[in-house]
C-alpha cells in the first residue's frame, strides 16, 4: 500500500494528458485548468486513497470526470446555457487533413452522441486509453467498451454522411 506519493512527479507526468481530457469535456481552457488543478489537489489530500501507483492515471481521470459532472449539474441548476455564446474555437485541430467545415461536422457529430458514447470516444481517441483502461475508468465490462465504440463510430459516420448530404442538397438547389 503506497501512501506517500510524489505528487510533483505525478503532476509532471500526468498534467498534459489530464488537461487535454478536461478540455475535451469542458471546451474551455480556463475551466479545464481548474478541473485539472482540483484533481491534483484531491490527490494531494487523499493520497491514501490511491493504493497502487499504477492506478494514479485512472484515479486522476475519474476525479476530473466526476468533478466535471458535478459542476455541470450545479451549473445546469442555476444557469440558462442556451443563450450563452460558444467560446471555444473547434477549428484548430492540427495535423488533420480536414478543413474547417469537416472539423465542425465531426465536432457536431460527436456532440450529438449520447454521453455514454461521446465519453467512451473521448477516452479512446483524445486520451489514448486502451479498452481495458476505459473499462476500469468507467467501471464497465470491456465488451461494453467495444460495443459503445462500435456504435459511436456508426452513429458518427451516419451523422456526418447526413450532414454532407444536406450541404450537397442545399448547394444543388441554388
Amino acid at each position: 500500500m503506497t501512501t506517500d506519493l510524489d505528487i510533483e512527479a505525478i503532476a509532471e507526468e500526468h498534467y498534459v494528458p489530464l488537461f487535454r481530457f478536461a478540455a475535451s469535456l469542458t471546451r474551455e481552457s480556463h475551466t479545464a485548468s481548474d478541473l485539472t488543478q482540483q484533481a491534483f489537489l484531491a490527490l494531494a489530500r487523499n493520497s491514501h486513497a490511491v493504493r497502487d501507483r499504477s492506478r494514479v492515471k485512472s484515479w486522476l481521470h475519474t476525479t476530473v470526470y466526476r468533478e466535471f459532472l458535478h459542476n455541470r449539474t450545479r451549473q445546469n441548476r442555476w444557469t440558462d446555457t442556451e443563450n450563452m455564446p460558444e467560446t471555444a474555437d473547434h477549428s484548430a485541430v492540427p495535423g488533420t487533413g480536414f478543413g474547417r467545415d469537416e472539423k465542425e461536422a465531426v465536432r457536431k457529430g460527436i456532440d450529438s452522441l449520447e454521453p455514454m458514447y461521446r465519453d467512451t470516444l473521448r477516452l479512446r481517441y483524445l486520451q489514448g486509453m486502451d479498452y481495458r483502461s476505459i473499462a476500469k475508468h468507467l467501471n464497465i465490462p470491456i465488451g461494453t467498451v467495444m460495443s459503445r465504440l462500435s456504435r459511436a463510430h456508426r452513429r458518427l459516420a451516419s451523422y456526418i454522411q447526413d450532414s454532407a448530404s444536406e450541404v450537397l442538397t442545399t448547394c444543388l438547389a441554388r
